[in-house]
């Protein structure tokens, strides 16, 4: 009799769960958009990961537009051609913008990336169209670039960071030890 109860009362609670299943992971569990191009650096503070990112984005010929907290944004020069396919019209100048958030975790940053075309076309200045999912293959590349570099080169951006100076050690310091 108790076992074809808890039968009849597991088979709802497990249907409950299989309908319910990841989608309570989804993007405030994360912390970003998972549907989004991202790479995870383990170890990295988002100081270090920004710092990696930028002097990648710079020696490539990007042109820095913002490294505020956690976020940046990059961008160059778009072809006409390709920006007129991607804004559905005439177009006088183009570029490819990127934005990267640095996402803080316990052991590391999260990187996601976002793009978007930003044109000057008939009469408006600045038109912006998301272009993340059509520059998904390039933005997966950059990213695989980044965590390489990082694994590569961590021990160098973690040894350049200056340490956090000792309570007492200042001589400026009314505190110091005699």
């Amino acid at each position: 009799m108790y076992r074809c109860f808890f039968y009849l009362l597991a088979v709802p609670i497990g249907l409950g769960s299989l309908l319910t299943g990841c989608g309570t992971q989804g993007p405030t569990a994360l912390g970003h958009d998972s549907g989004k191009p991202h790479a995870f650096l383990a170890g990295a503070d988002i100081q270090q990961a920004k710092s990696i990112a930028l002097g990648s984005a710079v020696s490539r010929g990007w042109q820095i537009v913002d490294a505020s907290e956690n976020r940046l944004r990059i961008r160059r020069p778009l072809d006409a051609a390709a920006a007129e396919s991607v804004t559905g019209g005439p177009v006088s100048a183009a570029m490819v913008e990127v934005a990267a958030e640095f996402v803080d975790r316990q052991d590391g940053v999260t990187v996601v990336l976002r793009a978007a075309v930003v044109a000057d076309t008939e009469g408006k200045s600045g038109k912006r169209v998301d272009f993340t999912d059509s520059y998904s293959y390039e933005l997966d590349r950059s990213l695989e670039s980044l965590r390489r570099s990082w694994e590569e080169h961590r021990w160098r951006i973690a040894s350049a960071t200056p340490p956090l100076p000792a309570v007492g050690t200042d001589p400026e310091d009314p505190d110091a030890e005699d």
